[in-house]
Order: C-alpha cells, then sequence, then structure tokens
C-alpha cells in the first residue's frame, strides 16, 4: 500500500503501477456487492459433498482412461448444507492462476476463491501467479491480501494478475510447476481457463496424483467464445458479458442503418471454432442475416453458394426499396468451408515449393479445382494469401478479413446480375470488426455472480480433498439465490484430438449445436428477418435497472426450451415497420417503431423525463417566447465584411433569450428522408402517440436523414415553395456545420423573398466541432465519445491483462479531432495522435512513427510490451507530405 494525499492506492503486483484510476462507474461497482446463491452463504464447515456418479470420457474412453490412471473415473460431487457444527477450518493455502485470453469475471473467480478461505479461517492465504502458467512453472506470485482484493471485485480484465497462454506440458514444465507448488505448501491451484487450460489442469492433477504431490488442481470454466459447456457446465463465464457488449454496438449500428438507409453492413464477430457469439448477437438484434460456421460445414456449403445467399438477400430486399441491412459473421467461418481448406493447403505447399508469391504464378501452379476457388476470389484476398505469412511460410487464415471478402465476392456477383439485368439497385457496404473490445469489459450483474461463485466453489472443492475437478454452478434458470454447485471431472469432457503430430486429450469444444433449442429458434425466424426490419438495440449493460438480472438468449433456450420464447420475445408485432411507406424522390421508407419492437432498456428510456432550464420546465412551446440581446458578430473579425455583404438581412441579427409567454398549441411536422424528403413535401405530423414511442431513444430512424445540402438558387426555390405551401411558421433544421450553413443561407433567401419561415438550426454532430461561444457542444458528442471511452477503455485493459499487444484504434473525425482528444482524457492511452497537433508541427509520417517508437522503446525499457495508440480517422489528411501525395494522385487520376 501506499499514501498519495491520504488516499490509499495499490500496487499492482504484475507491473508495480499504482492502481487507483477507476472510473466513477468501476469505483461504484468495486463497492457493489454481488448477489450470491444462498448455498454459498452458509459457512464453510457447513457445506456437505455429496458423491453422485462416476463419469467417462466424452469420446475415446479407453485412450483416454490410459491416460488418466490416477484421476480418471471420478465420481461427479455436490455440495449441500449439512448438520455439522460451524467448527474452524485449517488455515489454506490456495494459489489462482489466470490462463489464456481474457474474459469478464476473472477477478471475481480469485475474489470467490479467497472469500471461502477466509471464511473458513482468517489465517489462509492466498497466492496469484503472475502471467499465467509461466508464472506456475517459474515460481512467480505474490500474495493477494484483503487491500488488494478489494481493488478488483467486479471489475474487467484479468489485469490483477496477467494472464498468458503458455502450457505445462513437458516432463520438466511439470516438474517444476510441482517443486513451487510444494515449496509453497499449497493446498491447491486454481486453473480460471478455457478448454485447452483446463485440459492442462487435468493433466497437471494427473501428474501431481502419480508423484505424490499433496497439492489439488481445479479448474474454472472461462470463455468468452461460451465453447466450454455440457450437461454439468452450462455456461463459461465471460460469454454473458461479451455477447452483451457487442450486441450494444450491433443495435447502435442497426440504429444507423435504419436513419441513413444506404449500407449493408458486415459485421465480424470473436469466435475462430464455434459460433456461439454469432449466434447469440444474432438473437439479441434480430440482423438479416447471420452466417453461423457449423450449419456451413455441415451443408459443405462453398463460397459461392455464400455469396448467392447475401446476393439473394438483397436482391429480394431492393425489390421492397431496401437499399440497406446487416450481416453476421464469425471470424472463423472461412475455416469452415471445405473448399477454402482444400485451397490453403495447396497454396501452403506450392509456395513451400519455391514457387513465386505472385496471382500469376500461384494460379499457373494450382490444381484445377483449386485454380477455380482461387480465380473467384477478390485480388485483396488473393494477395493477402500469397503474402502474410507466419514465421512457418503458412497463411494466417486467422488474420483474414472475411467480411471484406464476402462484401466483395457480393458485389462482384451483383454486378453480374446487373449486366443481365437482374438487379438495378445500388449496393454499399460498411465494415466492423467487433472481439478484444468485449474481453475486459465490466462483467455483467450474471457474470459477477456467477464467476465469484465458480471461484467460492473451486476453493471448497480443494478444501474437501478434491483434484481435477471442474467447479460447477447449475440451476441457473432459476433466481441466483437457488444456484446450487459441485463439482465435474475434467476428463469426462475430453477426448483425442490431433495436434501437432500427436494425439492429445483435450476438451472437446462446444460448437454450435444445430439441433439445439438456441439455433432452431434462430433458424425459425431468420427467414423473416432477412427481409422485414425487426433490429433490436439491447442498449448498453445494466446493473440496476430493466434487464439488469437478464441472462443471454442461448442460455435461456438451452435451460428452457420453447419455453424461452416469452422471455426472449424474438416475434415482436413489427406495426408499421412490416410494410413501410416509400416517400419521396428519396425512396426513404417511413417504417415508425413502437413500443413492442423495443428492448427492455430502450422500453425504460421512454419514461425518463430529461432536466431542461428553468425557462423550458413548461415543457410547452405556449409558454416561451424571446427576448432581444446583443447584436451578434461572425467568430473571426476579419471576415465581417465578407460575411456581412453575403448575409445582408441576417448579418447582425440579435441573440435571443427564452422567456415565458403565451400562443397557440403548435402543429409539428417532420420531413421524411432529410433534404429530399423536405423538397418533396414528404410530412408527417409528430404527434403524442407517435413521439412517445421514441422519447430518449438513440438514432435517426424516425424520420431518416441525408448529407445533401440546400445552396443553389433551384434548392432555394425548392424550400421557398416547401415552406409555403405547408404554411410552415418555423422550419427547424437539425445536423452539424454543413445544416447550419444551410440554414444561414435559407434564412437570408427566405428574408430576401419575404417568406415568413422563419429558421432554426440546431446543433447536432458526434465530431465536436460544431460549438463556438454561444454553442458550447452540440446533441450527440457526449453519448458518442462515452460509447467509444467504453469499448477504448476495455481493450485498454485487455492490453494491460495479456501484456504483449499494442492496439491501435482508429476514431470517428474527418477534421476536427475532438473524439480522439476527450476518449484519450477519458481512457489514458498510451500515446495520442491529434491531427491539429500533427498539422501545425507539420509532422511527416517519419515523424509520427518515430513518435509511436519513442513510446513502444520506453514501456519496453521498463518490460511494459504492450499499450493503446488512439488516431482520428482525418490524421492521414493532416500529414503534410502525405497531403500534397493525396493532391497530386488525385490530379494525375483526373
Amino acid at each position: 500500500m501506499t499514501e498519495d494525499g491520504g488516499k490509499k492506492t495499490v500496487l499492482n503486483p504484475t507491473t508495480t503501477e499504482l492502481r487507483g484510476a477507476y472510473s466513477k462507474l468501476q469505483q461504484e461497482r468495486i463497492s457493489s456487492k454481488c448477489i450470491k446463491p444462498k448455498i454459498i452463504m452458509a459457512s464453510p464447515s457447513q457445506l456437505k459433498m455429496v458423491e453422485r456418479e462416476a463419469l467417462g470420457a466424452k469420446d475415446h474412453h479407453d485412450r483416454v482412461k490410459a491416460l488418466f490412471p490416477k484421476t480418471f473415473g471420478l465420481p461427479r460431487v455436490e455440495l449441500e448444507i449439512g448438520a455439522e457444527a460451524d467448527t474452524p477450518h485449517p488455515p489454506l493455502k490456495v494459489g489462482v492462476v489466470l490462463s489464456g485470453g481474457q474474459a469478464p469475471g476473472g477477478h471475481n473467480v480469485i475474489a470467490g476463491v479467497f472469500d471461502y478461505a477466509m471464511k473458513a479461517n482468517p489465517d489462509s492465504k492466498i497466492y496469484g501467479f503472475l502471467n499465467g502458467p509461466h508464472g506456475v512453472m517459474n515460481g512467480v506470485y505474490c500474495e493477494i491480501d484483503q487491500d488488494i482484493m478489494a481493488y478488483y471485485r467486479n471489475t474487467g480484465g484479468f489485469d490483477m494478475l496477467g494472464s498468458g497462454r503458455d502450457k505445462i506440458e513437458s516432463e520438466a514444465q511439470m516438474a517444476s510447476s510441482m517443486a513451487v507448488v510444494t515449496g509453497m505448501g499449497l493446498d491447491g491451484l486454481v486453473v480460471i481457463g478455457g478448454d485447452d487450460s483446463n485440459t492442462n489442469a487435468a493433466i497437471l492433477a494427473e501428474y501431481f496424483a502419480a508423484n505424490g504431490c499433496a497439492t489439488k488442481v481445479c479448474g474454472c470454466p472461462k470463455t468468452i467464445d461460451g465453447d466450454l459447456k455440457n450437461e454439468y457446465i452450462p455456461i463459461s463465464f465471460g460469454f454473458d458479458t461479451a455477447v452483451k457488449t457487442f450486441s450494444e454496438e450491433i443495435g447502435n449500428v442497426a440504429l444507423d442503418t435504419l436513419a441513413s438507409q444506404k449500407y449493408y453492413h458486415f459485421i465480424r464477430l470473436m469466435g475462430r471454432a464455434a459460433s456461439n457469439i454469432a449466434l447469440e448477437c444474432a438473437l439479441q438484434t434480430r440482423p438479416n442475416m447471420c452466417l453461423i460456421s457449423e450449419e456451413v460445414e455441415a451443408k459443405g456449403m462453398n463460397l459461392l453458394q455464400i455469396t448467392h445467399d447475401i446476393a439473394d438477400m438483397v436482391v429480394a430486399r431492393a425489390a421492397k426499396g431496401k437499399h440497406y441491412g446487416m450481416v453476421l459473421l464469425p471470424e472463423g467461418l472461412i475455416e469452415f468451408i471445405p473448399e477454402f481448406n482444400h485451397l490453403i493447403a495447396e497454396i501452403n505447399n506450392v509456395l513451400a515449393s519455391g514457387v513465386e508469391p505472385t496471382i500469376e504464378a500461384m494460379s499457373a501452379a494450382l490444381t484445377p479445382t483449386n485454380k477455380a476457388v482461387f480465380a473467384f476470389l477478390p485480388k485483396t484476398i488473393k494477395l493477402q494469401l500469397l503474402l502474410d505469412r507466419d514465421p512457418h511460410g503458412n497463411v494466417q487464415v486467422a488474420m483474414i478479413e472475411t467480411e471484406r471478402m464476402l462484401a466483395e465476392t457480393v458485389a462482384a456477383e451483383l454486378e453480374r446480375r446487373r449486366g443481365a439485368g437482374l438487379f438495378l439497385s445500388r449496393f454499399m457496404t460498411q465494415f466492423h470488426s467487433f472481439g478484444y473490445e468485449g474481453r475486459c469489459a465490466l462483467p455483467s450483474h450474471f457474470d459477477c455472480s456467477y464467476s465469484y461463485t465458480l471461484g467460492y466453489t473451486a476453493a471448497a472443492l480443494i478444501a474437501k480433498g478434491q483434484s481435477s475437478l471442474m467447479a460447477s454452478v447449475q440451476n441457473l434458470q432459476s433466481p441466483i439465490e437457488e444456484w446450487t454447485i459441485g463439482g465435474v471431472p475434467i476428463t469426462m469432457m475430453c477426448h483425442m484430438e490431433h495436434r501437432h503430430g500427436k494425439d492429445k486429450p483435450v476438451i472437446k469444444k462446444a460448437l454450435v449445436d444445430l439441433e439445439g433449442a438456441p439455433f432452431k429458434a434462430f433458424a425459425k425466424r431468420r427467414a423473416r428477418w432477412a427481409q422485414t426490419d425487426v433490429y433490436r438495440a439491447p442498449g448498453p449493460i445494466q446493473f440496476y435497472s430493466a434487464g439488469a438480472r437478464d441472462t443471454n438468449m442461448t442460455l435461456m433456450y438451452e435451460l428452457l426450451g420453447d419455453a424461452a420464447d416469452d422471455i426472449a420475445q424474438l416475434d415482436p408485432p413489427c406495426g408499421a415497420a412490416e410494410a413501410p411507406q416509400v416517400r419521396g424522390s428519396s425512396g426513404m421508407l417511413y417504417r415508425p417503431v413502437g413500443v413492442a419492437m423495443r428492448s427492455k432498456v430502450e422500453q425504460s428510456r421512454l419514461g425518463y423525463e430529461p432536466k431542461v432550464p428553468p425557462a423550458l420546465q413548461a415543457r410547452s412551446v405556449i409558454k416561451v417566447s424571446f427576448e432581444q440581446d446583443e447584436p451578434t458578430q461572425c467568430l473571426h473579425p476579419r471576415d465581417a465584411g465578407v460575411i456581412s455583404h453575403m448575409f445582408p438581412h441576417t448579418y447582425g441579427a440579435q441573440l435571443l433569450q427564452i422567456a415565458p409567454a403565451d400562443k397557440a398549441t403548435p402543429t409539428v411536422l417532420g420531413f421524411v428522408g432529410g433534404s429530399k424528403g423536405f423538397f418533396d413535401q414528404q410530412v408527417v405530423e409528430i404527434t403524442d402517440e407517435l413521439i412517445a414511442d421514441y422519447r430518449n431513444q438513440g438514432g435517426f430512424d424516425l424520420l431518416g436523414r441525408t448529407v445533401d445540402c440546400i445552396r443553389d438558387e433551384h434548392e432555394m426555390s425548392m424550400a421557398q415553395a416547401s415552406c409555403e405551401a405547408l404554411d410552415l411558421d418555423g422550419l427547424v433544421m437539425i445536423g452539424g456545420n454543413r445544416t447550419h450553413t444551410d440554414a444561414a443561407y435559407l434564412t437570408e433567401y427566405f428574408k430576401a423573398n419575404g417568406v415568413k419561415t422563419s429558421v432554426v438550426a440546431v446543433p447536432c454532430s458526434i465530431s465536436g466541432g460544431t460549438r463556438n461561444q454561444f454553442v458550447e457542444t452540440a446533441v450527440g458528442f457526449d453519448t458518442a465519445v462515452k460509447v467509444y471511452s467504453q469499448l477504448a477503455g476495455n481493450t485498454a485493459i485487455d492490453g494491460a491483462s495479456a501484456r504483449k499487444y499494442w492496439y491501435f484504434m482508429r476514431l470517428m473525425g474527418q477534421s476536427p479531432s475532438h473524439i480522439a482528444l476527450e476518449v484519450a482524457l477519458q481512457t489514458h492511452p498510451n500515446v495520442v495522435l491529434l491531427a491539429e497537433e500533427v498539422a501545425a508541427k507539420r509532422w511527416s509520417l517519419q515523424d509520427i512513427v518515430h513518435e509511436i517508437a519513442d513510446a513502444v522503446q520506453s514501456r519496453a525499457a521498463a518490460n511494459r510490451n504492450f499499450g493503446t495508440v488512439l488516431i482520428p480517422e482525418g490524421l492521414i489528411k493532416a500529414i503534410p507530405d502525405i497531403g500534397a501525395l493525396l493532391a497530386e494522385v488525385t490530379c494525375h487520376s483526373v
């Protein structure tokens, strides 16, 4: 502990950096008490262990048994509250290790282990091995005391101890690990990890038992991929938080899709071996299409068939006037396409033979079947397959941006159909990839309680002399207070796999079950989702309000079957969204959404009443008037002459202040389809009933938007015609700087032509560039930067947990860097590059590279080979030499 101005801070045992930089939300979550099952509220001495049936292996029973003669065939156990007296337990010494990739809830597993040990005997000791299994093998650890533990409860990440992907496999590694735990006098070791890590735990437990080591080894199921589960392990911790984090972002994209109605968003989700994340996010958000790798493999689908399926959906939607949509896909999809695996295998062999890594040379060397597949791929993917190799010379399949590959093959197919007269519409794309942002998020309500209970159970199993068991928490369909706990032999989950030239025992991954209730629930509805926009925006993870205790839909369907339909509400009444109206020349679809279409979070927001200034507290324009204040001037005095000449009727207008007044009740009209809808007079009346379903909601999906300008004489006259035809007293234009400029031109035009319509602009822009001495911020900036900061913060914690990656994060902001600056202030990255500073200092690309390299070198000297770099998307244009290059390229291209 250290003292800093009277405030205690905790030294991170991994980095020796002060651990006191928490956000208000993190501080609040740290101090919160997670809900616990009744059974773990009892005294440890009151827990009774009951043995159930002995369990064999998942597959290859005899072969697995031969490898685990000491620990195979153990019984499953359940812990119950017995009648024993509340007697003290001898002090426990337990080690914990975080193994593999990060998952939200890891710190709460440690908290559960810690609390059980301290309840059993206050003299117990808990030790954390640093940086994963490497710390176990080499005896690198720290003691976890009350002060350290208090700073990590309910927090995301594995940064308390650090994680690692080392495996304890060789005889020397196992002997070294045994020497470490024996020297420490450990009663047990809790391995917190996924399928490979828990397989390692079983191997270590067998080795310890065979060599007379008293240390017991138990595991806790961890993985955001959701592929470690069976009839006794309903779910791995971390999955619930990760899919809710991803679903929040996908829901935001869905609202943006409906607002602009011009893009197909291809969204790649983490999940290389299993599609559990993609399936759950589909159930949460109802996209137009979600590809499931396991189904692709089961049907033997090739890339052409997948391309045709997406293209068919695009064509069918275009026929309904829908030129937009959402497609979800797992990152491992490409590895489930048989023809692609055959192609990659041959490419590896051809390159190993010395053939030049060019498209022409490879095409000539491939067999006819693989040559046809290679020819179908976009050029960018071909080059990636040839040039982006791992240290062994093989294709880095995981690096392939599958979403871009599919979008390009679909675009090519649609162009082919256009040539045949079968597709006459547009196809524009945007790309997203969600993965690392979800691994270290603040754990959900469910994951806080579930992971804590797993840790508590693992410690109880060790205290009762159990080894080679995985902590199990069941009855999850009931309230948390009624959950049950126990242990399951790890070997019962194992089968044999051929890895690195050898047959090895491993826990069998739980892939998406095509006969399971979650997939069937999705498959039953996907045809409707493909054509009808029933998108759902789940909103951010809740801790105390509506839906806080809801678990993920996959788990609900696995536990409840079809009975989960009533909870999941996958078939909401669509109302007007079922048959939207085409409005005006823009083709914008008007599709008001009812309450039944909204998620619990959205519905809870409908009833919120925002705080407003005193002059607006009546919340009605009939009691508002304006009083004149000082004359306005342009921001820069040097421009006054030009501006006053351009706007002779409106320059120097008085500032207005709001005051109470009396007026008649107004009629409010909304233009559907942005500026084009305004010109076409495509209006809907904004009634109390209509707006009631949109209060406090995100998006522009009620009316839609465009990015057109209103500048020339023809556009001004059309605006005048619309205002006069509708007899408008006022026109409110909502947007950023370009919209405000339009409002200024339109006001001047109306004044000059005697149009009675007053024009008012409302600053609405996430870029942060719409502000001055009178406009302090724009609508949307605060929300956007908080969403980005959440993801950037999660990613930064992921880096501090794995301790091996530098994360480069590009943030929206073409011109000003306000977003990057605010996110930097919120999250404290290691490097932040601001376009304005780069331009002011006239940095070259080399200067920027040196700036980042200096930071990397400085941190490496302190053994911190990880970090975060924030970059605004408009940075490239701010670099003088790159700007000159782009200008010259543009000039030559014209």
